[in-house]
């Protein structure tokens, strides 16, 4: 049951109109937490979307505020000045924030009433760090992390007292709707999947190396994320490349897919700012698990946080080819391995790991 006595805001520097997979988070998060108490999305967009709802596949109808911006850099930054002005210009004050943006965080922290949590995905750059130091009023910010690595490099803060609570949420996924239809795929095929951005280090170039050595009779390679036309060019026959599919078809996809791959590497680049490898969550690791879909991962530290190999998913070196095909060949000739994995996984991320669930931790605090 929603209630409804409390102002809360979500400030979060995601360009909208893109599709990635931190506004995918920011939506998802919003529509569950929405479920159980009205909230209201401050966030960026480059261009006019009608019905972001519909885009992003979000069931409940909360409150969706954007500020055009055109930039490639300092989104925190212009969405916290915004969101701030649009509050006072409006009279509009809440009672409790939700920020992927530092700025937030900072700009908040002197207000004697409100709370503030303020959602790491990333450490924090030499300049934002400063700011917190100097600006952020001690013991008045929560603070989420994503992974039990990225706690660590926030040690200082919480020992400095600038953060009151430093609490661990990895991503998530909703469960699978019975209301999408399946792809075709060909069935007499193995159908091995990727979905994501192919930024250098989401493991594109090992996906490439995978399908030109492995037997092209047995096996097709799906890839779903916007390409180059370089990356095109390179791809062998048994590699399908779909370019960026909406939120709320990846389910046709995902449902279709014997096998997922996550082969994340050493260094991960994200949109070409910074490398995540060391304390990322991947999104789409949790929507394979949602789906049943037997998950071949990159053997990370981080990822290791919460899959193990053999139990919920089979880790392999991240750099080795072999490896990713022995482990390929392995789920296709072991059936029952197979699903042994792909069903612990997703026991475990019903239990722990769906939107709702984080949701609920959230609204602990509200």
């Amino acid at each position: 049951m929603r209630s409804n006595k409390k102002i809360l805001h979500y400030v979060a520097p995601s360009d909208l109109s893109l599709g990635r997979a931190n506004s995918v988070h920011v939506m998802k998060m919003c529509n569950a937490i929405n479920n159980k108490q009205s909230i209201k999305l401050f966030a960026l967009s480059s261009r006019d979307m009608k019905n972001l709802h519909e885009f992003y596949n979000s069931s409940s109808n909360f409150q969706i505020k954007t500020f055009n911006f055109l930039f490639k850099r300092f989104h925190g930054f212009y969405v916290s000045i915004a969101h701030l002005l649009h509050c006072f210009y409006k009279r509009e004050i809440p009672d409790f924030i939700i920020t992927r943006s530092p700025y937030t965080a900072i700009f908040w922290s002197h207000h004697k009433k409100l709370n503030i949590l303020y959602e790491a995905h990333n450490n924090l750059t030499n300049l934002q760090a400063r700011f917190f130091k100097i600006f952020c009023k001690r013991n008045k910010v929560k603070l989420i992390v994503i992974s039990e690595s990225l706690g660590k490099s926030f040690r200082d803060f919480i020992e400095q007292k600038i953060f009151n609570e430093n609490i661990l949420l990895r991503d998530a996924s909703d469960l699978p709707s019975e209301k999408y239809k399946k792809k075709r795929f060909d069935k007499k095929k193995i159908n091995i999947g990727y979905v994501g951005h192919l930024y250098p280090g989401k493991g594109f170039e090992i996906i490439l190396e995978i399908a030109r050595n492995i037997n092209n009779d047995h096996f097709q390679f799906h890839v779903i994320g916007p390409y180059t036309k370089e990356q095109l060019n390179e791809a062998p026959e048994n590699l399908t490349l779909y370019g960026y599919i909406p939120q709320k078809e990846i389910e046709e996809y995902l449902s279709i897919f014997d096998f997922a791959l996550a082969p994340y590497q050493n260094f991960c680049n994200a949109g070409g700012k910074y490398n995540i490898s060391n304390y990322m969550s991947p999104l789409k690791i949790f929507e394979y698990m949602a789906h049943k879909v037997p998950v071949i991962s990159s053997d990370l530290p981080v990822i290791r946080e919460f899959l193990e190999n053999e139990i919920n998913a089979l880790m392999v070196d991240p750099t080795n080819i072999s490896d990713w095909i022995n482990a390929i060949l392995r789920l296709a000739n072991d059936r029952p391995l197979s699903k042994k994995i792909s069903s612990r996984a997703f026991t475990e991320l019903k239990k722990k790991y769906t939107w709702d669930k984080r949701a609920e931790e959230i609204l602990k605090f509200v």
